[in-house]
């Protein structure tokens, strides 16, 4: 994604005063402060790559990271799974029982496949359909669960973790191929009562994302 990314952006202090900030901006806030992390979740209803159904009843009994992107996102998606799987990495090292889940925030055209039994990606498009390119980060990053929905079930989760999704056309003057989308960029950290107790920027280290989780689950 080469433009601007809505992000939560957490403040040093604490993360009831987290700044919903804009990437373009780092950490300045402009005033800006952003929710308590428990007016954040609510019912979701969203499937796997495997059609497996995924609801807020599978956040029970884990420390879950949810992270909301999508497949063709050039900029902090990239960043985000990495720090996702390793943290996850380091959390089950440590005996916590912990999840890492990514929501595809398009809505598919097509069934979702892994990328052994996807078709054969077009070899004119240089930029590969958001199906074909989810199947290959599903492969890339297999220890996460990565979600997908229809529209009317995307915009149900984004309401409950107030997700802010904006598809940007591509500026073809740069010779951009396809869209990109301006879109929320925060790891949710959520306990395993389900209660969203906090959320870092897409960029917070796997150390970071871990120690959070890791305080709190030996209380």
């Amino acid at each position: 994604m080469n433009r601007r990314t809505y992000l939560l952006s957490l403040s040093a202090a604490a993360l009831s005063s987290a700044a919903w900030a804009q990437h373009n901006h780092g950490d300045d806030s402009h005033g800006y402060v952003g929710p308590e992390p428990g007016s954040l979740g609510g019912t979701i209803a969203l499937s796997d790559l495997a059609g497996r159904p995924f609801t807020d009843a599978n956040f029970a009994g884990f420390w879950t990271l949810l992270y909301f992107g999508y497949a063709n996102c050039r900029s902090a998606c990239p960043t985000a799974l990495p720090n996702l799987s390793d943290a996850l990495t380091r959390l089950r090292s440590a005996r916590v029982a912990a999840q890492a889940v990514f929501v595809e925030i398009e809505a598919p055209a097509a069934p979702i496949r892994l990328r052994s039994q996807a078709a054969p990606a077009n070899t004119h498009n240089h930029r590969p359909s958001g199906t074909v390119a989810l199947s290959a980060l599903a492969e890339q990053f297999s220890s996460i669960r990565f979600l997908t929905g229809s529209r009317a079930q995307l915009r149900q989760a984004f309401t409950a973790f107030r997700v802010r999704a904006e598809h940007v056309p591509p500026r073809t003057d740069l010779g951009e191929q396809g869209h990109s989308i301006n879109h929320t960029s925060a790891i949710y950290l959520i306990d395993p009562t389900g209660e969203v107790a906090g959320y870092l920027r897409h960029d917070a280290t796997p150390a970071a994302i871990a120690q959070f989780i890791l305080a709190r689950a030996r209380r």
